[in-house]
């Protein structure tokens, strides 16, 4: 999940979501947009809980769902934080999940998500990578 011109990235941070009825299609299978809605939600808790302030997502880029999952499957939402400068950051997100009995987890969706912090008012604000590096190390 790394891209060569990040400056540094934080550690992964993982959180599970199950595929429910609210997310799925006529198919059983999880919609893609309900996919990339929990997608965005890992990607901004992720840089929310490492920055400790309220982030936005601003674009998504690379979005790929892999295979349907499901209704009553458990995905893991593994997101990594890369710093893009003061005050953007990038989250890739990989849903992994069990496809069958006894399966080992495979990547059913991914995507990257550009995202800012902002202020009490919704307005961007910017954020030293120092603050960041200092957390991560």
């Amino acid at each position: 999940m790394s891209h060569g011109s990040d400056q540094f990235k934080s550690p992964e941070i993982v959180q599970l979501a199950t595929v429910g009825t609210e997310h799925s299609d006529y198919h059983g299978h999880m919609h893609s947009t309900a996919g990339l809605r929990l997608m965005g939600k890992a990607a901004t808790a992720a840089a929310t809980s490492l920055l400790n302030m309220p982030m936005i997502a601003l674009s998504t880029e690379r979005v790929a769902f892999l295979a349907p999952v499901p209704v009553g499957h458990m995905i893991a939402f593994r997101s990594e934080v890369a710093v893009l400068g003061d005050d953007r950051f990038r989250v890739s997100v990989e849903g992994m999940t069990r496809l069958g009995n006894g399966a080992s987890a495979r990547c059913v969706m991914t995507g990257s998500f550009l995202l800012v912090a902002v202020d009490e008012e919704g307005r961007p604000i910017s954020t030293p990578n120092r603050r960041l590096a200092a957390q991560v190390a």
